[in-house]
């Protein structure tokens, strides 16, 4: 917006009074075809990769302004020689040329005031905008034509131009001004558009409110207001391109930390069924849960009752020691996550009493925490609680995170306190064993002594009755 408006003051301050041009129209059209088709595409791409509607104003705007310049393009006079000279094509090509500035500021409006939402199809609603900005295209140029096949007197001259263009300027204000209002009442309520700014929304309209208060200022065609309308055309195009990369590079960013994520749960579970110790697979699972959303502590709780057992403990901070036992109503979101069996998110100061006071010493509140029941075969195994100090919210693809691992951690803490068992009852199994063994060997060895001492005759002969 700034390049924008800098170079139109230089237009204004520098360029003689009337300077003809004549490629700064074909140029400047190219340039607003080539941004607003890939304006279109980007948005269809985003729409169908997140599923959300953030990106369909623009690809509607995209696919509509691209049909209508590249209409004027193709009507302007020297484009295709066959109808140059024409006067019903000259008066269609002014009416082409008012038709864009007419429609954007409309069109920027509602975008700005769109609410992105979740889209269950994302690809149809994709294919539905760029249709709907095709027609739309196709209507804003069938109408230019049918103004300008209306039969005229000498045509379309330069001062019914010019008037034309201070209309359009008068109107265009109209959807920027309530625009601007409504975005202004918002960010004083506390809402600070930042998702309408990264979309190339806001700029692309106040760069369209500079443009239409030009167009009340152009007096003559070529003239240093009319090159500097030419320009801030193309720069609205193309502050809508730089917002759909935007949200284009945040879509394949989600898609790279969903994949990280895939690749994290792969390893995480590699590295919680590598072994069947409790213990080890408690440290795997903690470290691994940390890692995966960034997390300044990790705590791996188990439900008895109405007691809270901590079996496992990592932060960098001081921390409770596995073993303790804490009452269920002292961590809600612990306790609303054990009994409804659902991902528990806190937010603000999240802090309770178990982790304020713990054995003499303090831990510093929680910020954020997530609290991810470990259920496996409706038994809950444990509960995983993640918590930030900074003020970092948890996002949807943290939950994702946390939830995959979940699910292989559920599994893998109860095999391993299975086997546990199993190992403990063997080994109490060989304990009584030896057990008996050893209390059974010293008599019968003296037992055995006896017979043998009966039988070699060292304790002399045996009576008929004992033999």
């Amino acid at each position: 917006m700034g390049g924008s408006l800098l170079f139109s003051l230089l237009a204004l301050l520098l360029l003689p009074d009337h300077l003809v041009l004549s490629w700064v129209v074909p140029v400047g059209n190219a340039a607003s075809i080539v941004c607003y088709a890939v304006v279109a595409r980007l948005g269809a791409v985003d729409a169908r990769l997140r599923s959300d509607s953030a990106a369909l104003p623009a690809a509607v705007i995209g696919a509509a302004l691209s049909v209508t310049w590249l209409a004027h393009l193709l009507v302007f006079p020297g484009t295709l020689p066959p109808l140059t000279g024409v006067e019903k094509v000259k008066d269609i090509s002014s009416w082409l040329c008012l038709a864009p500035p007419f429609a954007t500021p409309f069109l920027l409006a509602l975008a700005a005031l769109h609410v992105p939402r979740p889209l269950a199809d994302g690809w149809r609603w994709a294919r539905a905008a760029l249709g709907m900005g095709l027609a739309l295209g196709l209507g804003l140029v069938g109408l230019a034509a049918l103004l300008g096949a209306v039969p005229k007197d000498g045509g379309l001259d330069e001062d019914a131009f010019v008037l034309g263009n201070h209309v359009v300027g008068l109107i265009g204000l109209v959807p920027v001004t309530a625009t601007g209002v409504l975005l202004v009442r918002l960010f004083l309520s506390g809402h600070r558009c930042d998702d309408r700014v990264l979309r190339g929304v806001v700029p692309a309209l106040a760069l369209s409110s500079v443009n239409s208060l030009l167009l009340l200022w152009m007096t003559a065609i070529y003239s240093p207001v009319w090159y500097a309308i030419q320009v801030l055309s193309v720069s609205i195009a193309i502050a809508l391109l730089f917002g759909q990369v935007n949200l284009y590079s945040r879509s394949v960013r989600a898609e790279l930390r969903a994949i990280g994520r895939l690749e994290g749960s792969f390893r995480t579970a590699e590295a919680l069924t590598s072994s069947l110790q409790p213990a080890v697979v408690i440290d795997q699972l903690l470290e691994y849960g940390m890692a995966a959303v960034e997390a300044d502590r990790a705590l791996l709780c188990r439900v008895e009752d109405d007691t809270i057992l901590l079996e496992g403990c990592r932060a960098q901070d001081p921390v409770p020691n596995p073993g303790e036992t804490y009452p269920l109503s002292s961590a809600p979101i612990v306790q609303a996550a054990a009994r409804q069996r659902r991902i528990q998110v806190g937010s603000g100061p999240v802090a309770p009493t178990w982790l304020s006071v713990v054995r003499g010493h303090r831990v510093g509140p929680s910020i954020h925490a997530v609290a991810v029941p470990l259920v496996c075969a409706q038994e809950l195994v444990g509960v995983l609680v993640v918590a930030r100090v900074r003020d970092v919210p948890f996002g949807p693809g943290d939950l994702a995170a946390v939830g995959t691992i979940a699910t292989v951690a559920a599994l893998a803490l109860r095999n391993a306190r299975q086997f546990a068992s199993v190992e403990e009852v063997s080994r109490a199994k060989s304990l009584f064993l030896n057990m008996a063994a050893h209390e059974l060997r010293t008599p019968l060895s003296v037992v055995r002594g006896y017979a043998s001492m009966l039988r070699d005759g060292t304790l002399g002969e045996l009576s008929g009755e004992c033999t």
